[in-house]
């Protein structure tokens, strides 16, 4: 055979090219396999005939016991379609996903695999399988999907008792003290007390002794586990237990001690009055006892000194924060100023920029759920608001009204004529003076008050915002 070099070398430079072409094909185009079968993320859309509202859902991997569930914590709106949903999952690695279906008597029906583009009924699928791309491995996850029962916006109210009381006694005061309502009230000779923890049951009518005549409930406030309240500028008086009373006055003699504000940094606020001057001033007590003034902050000539709604509230940012709205000033001229404090000495006055509020005086204001929430009240011609409620989302700079379609106090009965039933609503008539009240389980309680005929009223309303018990599971 005879020897050629050229073609020995063109041969051999083809092999090289060769091979490494080769090379390059099996580092660029093979799959590296996987054991790894965990989730990573799921994400809805929906098919042409499902509820848009499914793509708001966001999906976690938690864990309950020795079991994963994938599910989403925060609820799609109430009466979310989830019948018919296309999902994306996504895994660290996979090869195959199956979803385990059952049937309407929730007994497992079959496992089915997913292409990608699959249209599903997640009210029935209760757990996927994901297999690694080793094509061994498997990891099962339940699945669940969370949808609102109820509208989380809407108030639900009842009456819990139409009368407490039907004797006499208009002035009225409301207030919580260790997980219980008491509910004073006085005909402006005699005091009484009633008690409940629900609203509902109510103890007897207990005489109250130790108060003086014509004491103004309204000024009554808790501070340390204890009710106080200032009679004729003078005298501090205070309870433990609503019933017993200790009479204590003022050392400073130079003040007349006016309405009790609130329980504010370990501190019980007050309004006083210089007798020399009628400058106004603020006053605090650490123990209820001993009082100290600040005789560098007047009391603005705004600032409301009686018909005030007054509360101290932790922000949504948890700073503690006091606001005062409406109400008249020292002179009697009739209020629509809201006042905001983050130190109880430093204001800052919201009506300049939003006067929202309103003229209005009798009403009572609460925190609740991040908001503040206003309820009843009469204007500077003592006629009744219009509006029942407010709403301010601000901490206090605006106010608004409440979307009757979430807020309205009324409760639901039904009655026959003849033979056929009808239903109708039993309102919550707009007054003042009520007394509001939020519990430990985010109830909201509306106790008594009186409009402007006038009438007395002494039921009870409770009611609580739905989300304020939503739990996450």
């Amino acid at each position: 055979m005879k020897f050629y070099p050229l073609q020995l070398f063109v041969i051999l430079f083809i092999s090289v090219v060769f091979s490494a072409c080769n090379w390059l094909d099996s580092n660029t185009s093979s799959t590296t396999t996987s054991s790894n079968a965990t989730f990573v993320s799921l994400r809805f859309s929906a098919a042409n005939t499902a509820d848009a509202n499914v793509a708001k859902a966001s999906f976690s991997l938690v864990r309950e016991g020795v079991d994963s569930i994938i599910v989403n914590l925060d609820s799609l709106p109430v009466n979310t379609a989830i019948d018919s949903v296309i999902p994306t999952f996504s895994f660290r690695s996979s090869s195959a996903v199956y979803a385990v279906r059952k049937d309407d008597s929730g007994n497992i029906k079959d496992s089915v695999l997913l292409s990608g583009k699959d249209t599903l009924n997640f009210n029935n699928i209760v757990r996927i399988t994901n297999v690694a791309s080793d094509e061994k491995t498997k990891r099962s996850y339940s699945i669940k999907v969370n949808v609102h029962k109820v509208e989380p916006e809407l108030y639900q109210w009842s009456r819990k008792i139409s009368q407490i009381y039907t004797h006499q006694g208009a002035l009225q005061k409301a207030l919580m003290l260790n997980n219980t309502i008491y509910f004073f009230n006085s005909t402006g000779l005699s005091t009484s007390l009633y008690k409940s923890s629900n609203g509902t049951d109510w103890t007897s009518r207990t005489l109250i002794s130790d108060l003086p005549d014509n004491v103004l409930l309204q000024n009554m406030v808790t501070f340390n586990n204890k009710f106080y309240l200032i009679h004729n500028d003078s005298l501090l008086y205070s309870s433990g237990n609503g019933v017993d009373w200790t009479k204590a006055k003022f050392q400073n003699q130079n003040f007349n001690y006016k309405n009790l504000l609130y329980d504010f940094k370990g501190k019980l606020w007050a309004l006083a009055e210089n007798k020399s001057t009628a400058v106004w001033y603020f006053a605090t007590s650490t123990d209820g006892v001993s009082w100290e003034i600040d005789l560098i902050t007047k009391v603005d000539t705004n600032f409301p000194v009686g018909g005030f709604a007054a509360l101290a509230f932790a922000s949504r940012t948890k700073q503690p924060k006091v606001l005062v709205a409406g109400g008249y000033n020292k002179d009697g001229m009739f209020l629509k100023n809201v006042w905001s404090s983050q130190d109880g000495l430093y204001w800052v006055d919201f009506s300049k920029e939003n006067s929202t509020y309103g003229y209005r005086t009798g009403a009572s204001i609460v925190y609740y759920e991040d908001k503040l929430l206003m309820f009843g009240g009469v204007d500077e011609n003592s006629k009744m608001q219009s509006s029942l409620y407010l709403q301010s989302l601000d901490e206090g700079l605006s106010w608004k009204n409440i979307d009757t379609t979430y807020m309205q106090v009324r409760e639901k009965y039904s009655y026959t004529e003849g033979d056929k039933e009808y239903s109708a609503y039993a309102k919550y008539t707009r007054r003042y003076n009520q007394s509001v009240i939020v519990d430990n389980d985010k109830f909201i309680y509306l106790i008594g008050g009186r409009d402007s005929i006038p009438q007395i009223y002494t039921d009870v309303w409770k009611g609580r915002l739905n989300k304020a018990v939503f739990i996450r599971k």
